[in-house]
């Protein structure tokens, strides 16, 4: 796939999850949206487990998992 290609799909794909994003928030429904995929670095990416540890009330087994990665 070229990469015009890739942008259009990328972008209809945004498009779309903006979209699902709107019909959620307009019925009161949480939304929670990982964008851990577009990190520049392993490090950044691997952050996103202190994210999830505060979401799910683990914050020191999380750190922890971190710190040990």
């Amino acid at each position: 796939m070229n990469v015009k290609k890739q942008k259009e799909k990328a972008a209809a794909e945004k498009k779309e999850l903006l979209t699902v994003e709107e019909r959620l928030t307009a019925l009161d429904i949480p939304v929670f949206i990982d964008r851990s995929a577009d990190e520049k670095t392993k490090s950044a990416r691997a952050e996103w487990i202190k994210v999830y540890g505060a979401i799910y009330g683990c914050q020191k087994k999380a750190a922890k998992i971190y710190e040990d990665k």
